[in-house]
């Protein structure tokens, strides 16, 4: 795969530069779990000077980049479905699912989100197939994090993957990768809480467009069936906004340092945040004005400024400063926010100029409809990874 001393040079960059993209909390720590493998794994080591040079391409505007990173994407591919079909065993089959992820995490780094389903869905399925070969494996368990929140970012899109719906049971198994109850994960910020709250505002985030939609066509006869269903699901609203204003507790591994540890801490708590304003603004309905969404909105921004706008933990915050971001309501947050995604365009996270462009538009013709909502409308399909 490393021809030349160009593709070296899109590997050092990788190690460098892109791993603090993919892997803004623990780039060492990954690296030292994917460096290995990629020495024996063809498509693995295509898939990251691929990424290497999509991201180089976005920092420097460089052609030459762009067009190996699509030779190095198709090399890789092509090494990926040879060893998908091969009976392998050690690193080249424990290399399939974080190649596959790899490869998915450019796509939405470059606002590629059709592509980015595909594989995407293809992870699914591997998941299916070599989750038991590989249970022990190191790579294997932070892939299957990363595939965790990579599937939470994609739900909260409102589009489904393209074939493969997820079993509640597969959900089940990859949740537990993370760490148990009351512990924030070092790998993507998140606790397994939080991300089963997520989950769970999803579904009823769903389950109220199933029933509003249901009372528009159906007759009178439904209502009452309707009313029950509107009944229950405000009980688990409430129960769930209960457990997510609890989840300020949440505490870092101690083995982090300080700075670290309060990150982690921060970032945690915004995407908490950004939760209970999906909670409200999806669920509930509440208006932007409700003392319980600005209080969020607030808490946000308070947090955001405890963390330097420099550090990478910034580069995985792009859907709590959107869903803060389209709810901001006075120029000084809203500024605020443009100024840290701003930042993160800077460092070459794709798509940020054209979310950023979305908020201004929310901001200028979306009135008092929901942002998601609004992006519905305008046919934008945004992965906020």
């Amino acid at each position: 795969m490393l021809q030349s001393d160009r593709h070296r040079f899109y590997l050092d960059h990788f190690i460098a530069n892109t791993a603090n993209l993919y892997f803004p909390l623990q780039p060492d720590a990954a690296l030292s779990l994917v460096m290995p493998t990629a020495e024996n794994s063809p498509c693995m080591l295509g898939a990251m000077v691929a990424a290497s040079c999509s991201h180089y391409f976005r920092l420097k505007g460089n052609q030459d980049s762009r067009t190996i990173a699509i030779a190095a994407t198709v090399q890789s591919l092509s090494s990926l479905r040879e060893t998908i079909t091969t009976p392998t065993i050690g690193s080249q089959s424990a290399a399939i699912l974080p190649t596959t992820l790899m490869l998915a995490t450019t796509c939405v780094c470059a606002g590629d989100t059709a592509t980015f389903r595909q594989h995407l869905d293809g992870a699914l399925h591997i998941i299916q197939r070599d989750s038991i070969r590989h249970t022990l494996d190191p790579l294997w368990w932070l892939s299957r994090k990363w595939l965790v929140h990579l599937l939470l970012m994609n739900r909260l899109s409102g589009l489904p993957l393209p074939s493969q719906q997820r079993k509640a049971s597969e959900w089940s198994q990859l949740l537990m990768s993370m760490p148990d109850f009351g512990q924030i994960d070092v790998a993507t910020g998140l606790s397994r809480d939080l991300v089963a709250a997520l989950d769970e505002v999803c579904e009823l985030s769903d389950s109220r467009t199933r029933t509003s939609h249901q009372a528009s066509v159906e007759d009178e006869d439904s209502c009452g069936e309707q009313e029950t269903a509107f009944k229950g699901r405000d009980a688990r609203a409430r129960s769930l906004e209960t457990r997510l204003v609890g989840f300020t507790n949440k505490t870092a591994p101690r083995a982090a340092s300080h700075e670290l540890r309060t990150e982690l801490e921060c970032s945690h708590s915004l995407f908490t945040n950004a939760t209970l304003l999906s909670l409200y603004r999806r669920v509930d309905e509440l208006p932007k004005t409700h003392p319980k969404v600005r209080a969020a909105v607030e808490s946000t921004i308070l947090l955001l400024q405890k963390i330097d706008n420099r550090s990478r933990v910034n580069m995985q915050l792009l859907w709590p400063l959107v869903t803060a971001g389209c709810e901001a309501t006075n120029d000084d947050d809203r500024n605020f926010i443009v100024e840290r995604m701003e930042a993160l365009t800077e460092r070459g996270l794709g798509g940020c100029g054209n979310v950023i462009q979305f908020m201004k538009d929310y901001w200028e013709t979306g009135g008092d409809t929901r942002w998601d909502v609004f992006a519905q409308q305008r046919q934008m399909d945004m992965v906020l990874f």
